[in-house]
């Protein structure tokens, strides 16, 4: 038997879907690239938006200076605990309209940030944040995750 080919190639200009902008914010490349590919296929044909990456950024500081290059995405996809600064140091630096469309994900936080944890307690509660690597593993997690952004629900 046959196993179907996924199709990983870009959506075609007849798709009528509306296009929605998304940040990459992660330390680790490949977090980055599965996330890309997450976006370009499993998102492809039953999702209501045609999603697109507007930009990608290692920490914090360099996600805020793309926002103030006058980039606005419609979602935020995350890490928690990155170099010059935490998930959190990004959040408290954007307006409320922003803070709407970040979904956090992280793998742990240590012990010696207490603060991010009931942070992050309240992103769960909200529905956006995902656990590393566990999200990769049911995409559906980040599917609804971003849906729920897009769709203002949070």
């Amino acid at each position: 038997m046959d196993n179907p080919k996924v199709d990983l190639s870009a959506p075609s200009d007849t798709d009528s879907r509306p296009e929605k902008g998304v940040l990459i914010v992660d330390d680790e490349p490949m977090i980055i690239r599965v996330l890309e590919r997450v976006l370009r296929s499993v998102f492809r044909k039953e999702f209501p938006y045609k999603l697109k990456t507007l930009g990608k950024a290692e920490n914090g500081k360099e996600a805020l200076r793309i926002i103030q290059s006058g980039i606005s995405p419609d979602v935020i996809l995350s890490d928690m605990m990155m170099p010059e600064g935490t998930g959190k140091d990004l959040f408290d630096q954007l307006d409320d309209d922003l803070r709407e469309r970040i979904i956090f994900m992280s793998g742990g936080v240590p012990n010696s940030f207490p603060d991010l944890e009931e942070f992050l307690e309240t992103r769960k509660k909200a529905g956006l944040f995902l656990k590393k690597p566990d999200c990769f593993s049911g995409i559906e997690v980040i599917r609804n995750a971003v849906l729920q952004v897009l769709s203002g629900k949070n």
